[in-house]
């Protein structure tokens, strides 16, 4: 994915994107999020940050699903990397996150 893929940055998350031909069963949009190690020492800030980040796509996505138009043979997969350095509060990550998936979907098509 990330040698193939479109990736651009919303700071501060970076989104990694390929679509790809679908497999059986396999969901629409398979999405992934990652927080590097080398910035957060400790799980359990990492953790905190992925938990934010999930539950920002989770109020988004209904916004990225119903205007996504994606063939039936095809999938997009998409990895959700934060690259800022510190914890910021969920209303940001929230607002970066909306504008992450409109750009996701103006790219997608």
């Amino acid at each position: 994915m990330f040698s193939d893929g479109h990736s651009f940055l919303v700071y501060p998350l970076k989104v990694v994107w390929i679509l790809s031909e679908k497999r059986a069963s396999m969901p629409p949009i398979q999405i992934a999020f990652s927080v590097s190690k080398r910035n957060f020492k400790r799980a359990v800030k990492r953790n905190l940050i992925k938990r934010r980040m999930r539950e920002a796509y989770r109020f988004n996505k209904e916004r990225l699903l119903e205007s996504l138009l994606i063939p039936k043979e095809e999938m997009l997969s998409v990895m959700i990397v934060y690259v800022g350095k510190e914890v910021i509060p969920f209303d940001k990550i929230f607002s970066s996150m909306q504008k992450a998936l409109d750009r996701l979907k103006s790219c997608a098509h």
